[in-house]
This record gives structure tokens, sequence and C-alpha cells, in this order.
């Protein structure tokens, strides 16, 4: 049976995908394990230059996604460079050098025979000399299959196999067939990014507004390995989007060398972060000068994040801490040596099985006094006077700030725990393995603390419109979640 769905942003749709597979999908064997799979299988982002993971569970490493599109775009499939932000990447080459089914050389380089004898075509450059010319053609099409290769065997077979581009109403659209799509390391963790990149590239070169990217995907599936953890994705749901993320702008690209020197000056630059990072552990002012000033908006908020990724200093950020990329960072992954010990205790005065305790000793003075009175005059109060009160900034003798996130990190687990019991009141002490989860779940945001009020301040009052709405429990879910997260981070920094 086919299914097709629709969102509007990847965010939006990872934790539904997710609960397709694990409630409906087929269970089927692979030769790395069980899988959860939903055969022939549609998707369809009607926003997809939205592309950042606003996912807190998703756990992403935003480096390499940025990295590997600009690899592919670039027309690049050697292991070193790719080695930088993806360790694993050897693994999937049979030669240690190249991945052999890598997309940027059949993009960019396309190898063709004729009587007179090889040639290379850059398919992404037929795709925009044709639309520039005739923007209504059907021909806009980037193969990736190739037959004398993948048909063999190798670590590496190409799992997106064809790209057409279609223009209609001004708007252009992506489509993208897929013979086999793994929801957790392919879809989410590049497809989506890269393509939606891709699409955003073209459609500013040919001078079309972007439309949609569709997915036609054979085989969507989930590996048993990741199944516990898209269940709480899906659970848990995605955070509320800040501003729009810097767009690509293709003034002055007039042709595709000028495409090829914008590619090679990001390159370029990145180097030098890279570099400079590795032997200094900052950037220098010229480096940092070179970030500022890079003509392109979008490259240049990613070379942004490449520069707090490798140096860990969060006011490579401040530029763009507000946006979507932004908070996708801080909800991303670093290289080890700069993530923070793992949390086992928050900060120097109170630690998570101290909060805990404290949350068990007001449980057994006040009861359920907390929800007694129902979600909208107990329960929405009593988060709903933390958040304003954190929003104020203040402290008193009896109640300080980091006191304030305790009780909002405590209250939005105890509402999640209220959900899952079927919007009743929970045993004593069912919030807990919540708590705990979140604080070991815990990833060290780059963003700032006012960027943090106002994104706990979108959430509850959207989380106010799902209980006046009376949406269902998953939303409400998504947003007690959401919640969470964002006041565990606000207790490790009070």
């Amino acid at each position: 049976m086919r299914r097709n769905y629709v969102f509007n942003t990847v965010s939006r749709a990872l934790p539904a995908l997710f609960d397709g597979l694990i409630h409906e999908g087929d269970e089927i064997g692979s030769r790395i394990g069980p899988t959860k799979e939903l055969a022939f299988t549609g998707i369809t982002l009607t926003q997809p230059e939205h592309r950042e993971l606003l996912v807190p569970g998703r756990k992403h490493n935003l480096a390499a996604q940025i990295a590997e599109t600009m690899w592919v775009l670039a027309g690049r499939n050697d292991v070193k460079w790719l080695s930088n932000y993806l360790p694993r990447a050897k693994d999937y080459s049979d030669n240690g050098k190249t991945w052999r089914s890598g997309y940027g050389p059949r993009i960019r380089m396309w190898e063709v025979q004729d009587f007179v004898g090889t040639a290379t075509v850059d398919q992404l450059g037929y795709v925009v000399d044709l639309l520039r010319n005739t923007p209504s053609s059907r021909q806009a099409v980037i193969n990736i299959w190739k037959p004398g290769v993948d048909s063999t065997p190798g670590k590496d077979i190409a799992c997106n196999n064809w790209l057409h581009f279609l223009s209609r109403n001004g708007k252009l659209d992506l489509h993208v067939a897929v013979r086999s799509n793994d929801a957790m390391w392919g879809w989410s963790g590049i497809n989506v990014f890269e393509w939606s990149t891709l699409l955003e590239i073209v459609s500013g070169l040919v001078g079309l507004d972007i439309g949609n990217l569709h997915f036609s995907i054979s085989s969507f599936h989930l590996y048993e390995q990741h199944w516990e953890k898209a269940a709480r994705i899906a659970r848990d749901g995605s955070l509320a989007p800040l501003d729009q993320s810097p767009r690509f702008d293709a003034t002055g690209l007039d042709d595709m060398d000028a495409l090829h020197t914008l590619f090679h000056a990001w390159f370029v630059v990145e180097k030098r972060i890279r570099d400079e990072a590795e032997s200094m552990g900052h950037l220098s002012a010229g480096t940092e000068i070179m970030i500022d000033d890079f003509y392109e908006p979008m490259l240049q908020s990613w070379l942004r994040v490449l520069a707090w990724w490798w140096t860990g200093d969060k006011t490579h950020m401040i530029p763009i801490e507000r946006t979507n990329l932004g908070l996708s960072a801080s909800l991303s992954v670093q290289p080890e040596r700069f993530l923070a010990e793992p949390v086992v205790v928050a900060g120097p005065e109170r630690g998570i099985e101290d909060i805990i305790e404290m949350s068990r000793l007001k449980g057994e003075a006040y009861g359920d006094s907390w929800c007694r009175r129902g979600e909208m005059f107990s329960i929405m109060p009593n988060i709903g006077r933390k958040v304003d009160r954190i929003t104020n900034g203040g402290s008193t003798p009896d109640e300080s700030q980091r006191d304030t996130c305790e009780d909002l990190f405590v209250y939005s687990a105890l509402y999640m725990a209220w959900l899952m019991n079927n919007e009743s009141t929970p045993a004593p002490g069912a919030h807990f393995d919540i708590m705990r989860r979140y604080a070991e779940d815990h990833a060290n945001s780059p963003v700032s603390n006012e960027s943090l009020v106002k994104q706990m301040n979108q959430e509850f009052d959207e989380l106010l419109d799902d209980v006046r709405d009376n949406r269902t429990v998953a939303y409400r879910m998504r947003r007690a979640a959401s919640l969470l997260y964002i006041a565990w981070e606000m207790v490790l920094r009070a």
C-alpha cells in the first residue's frame, strides 16, 4: 500500500514519520538486522528551505550535514576531507580513498563515452541552463544511479537515484526517486538537507521561487537499533521555529564558473577554520574577518556553524543564534573534545538526583495539588508562573532564578507524566525517569539565554493554544517535552 505524507518542514515531518514507521511499518529483515519498513512511500515538504532539524531527541550532526552537502555540490567524493566531519566515512569506501557511488561526481562530472572518447557532463549545469532558457521543460533531470558500478557488489551503492526539477506557476519543485532510505541516518540525517539546498540554489540561479520537495521512496525504513529512539522522538516532537535562517543569494552568479568560484572560496575559509582550530584552539582575527566578509549569506552562516563546531566558541554563533540554524546547532552534537562532562549533576549546587529528591519531598507534602483542578486551572497556571518569573529574571531571598528553572523542569515532567497517564494524576514519582532521561540526553546549547527565554515563551504560548483548542495529547506532549528540554538547559546555566 502506498502512503503519501505532506508536511511543511522536516522538523514537523520527522516525529510523525517515526510514529508511522513504529506503528504501521512491516518488520523486514536486512543485511544488518531487522527493520520497520513502509514500502512505496511519498513524502512532500512544502517549505523545504526550512531544512534545519529542530528535534531535540534526534541529536543530529549539523556540521556534518553542512559538510556533506557542500562536498556533494562541489562534485567531491574524497573520504579524507569528509572524515573531518564524518569519521566513519572510510567505512563506506572500498578503497579507503573515495565513495565509489558518491553523488558529487555523478551530479557534477558524469562520464559519457562516445566514438570520440570519454567526456564529462555537469548535470547541474545542464539543468540550470535548460531551466533558464525553457522554464517549462520536463527534461531537467539529474541521474545518479550508474549501472556499471551500482549493479556490482560494494560497500557504497547509490540509494538516491534520480532528481527531476519541474517549474510550474513560477515555482520550482524537485522530485527525488529513492530505492532505499533509512529514516534516521539517511532521510533526516542528510538527504533532506542536501536536496533542499540543491533546490534552493537551482531556484536562485534560474530566477524561480522555491517550490516543494518530493520524495518517492521504495523502501522507507528504520533499523532496530533506532526503534526506541524513534519512539521517543515521535512522542516528544519538535521545537517551535525561531527566525528564518539566511537564504541563498544568487546575485552575481551568472554562470556555473561563478558558482564554482563561490564553492572554492567557501572551502578555502573552511580549511582555515579547521587548521587554526586544530593548531591554536581558536581562530585568528584574519579568519574571523574572512567569515564576516564572505559574500553569500547562506554559506556564510554555515561557516559560522563550523567555526563554533571546531573551536567550541559560542560567540561565532551570535549573528545567527536567533535563527532556526542557531537553534538547530544548539540541538546538534560537537566533537568530543568540546563536549562537557556527561551530565550527572546540574552544576555545583544541586544535581539531578537532588532535584528529584526535592520533588519527592514536595510531592509528599502537597500531594496532587499541582493538577487537582485540571489542566487549565492547575497545571497551566503552575507552569505559566514559572515561565513568567524566568522571563522577568528576578530572584527573592526564598527563590532564586535557579530554583524557578528547576521548578519549571519538574512541572514540565509532571505534566508529561499526567498526559502519559491519560490525563489523570500519575503515580507518585512517575515523572522521575522522565527527568533523568532529559538530563542524560542533554546537549550543550550555543545560543544565548535571551534566545532560550524567547523559545520558552513561544513554546508555552503554543501549548496554551493547544490546550484551548483541545488538541490531541501528542501535540501537548511535544510542547511539554520542549519546555522540559529548555528548562534543563536553563538549570545548567543558572
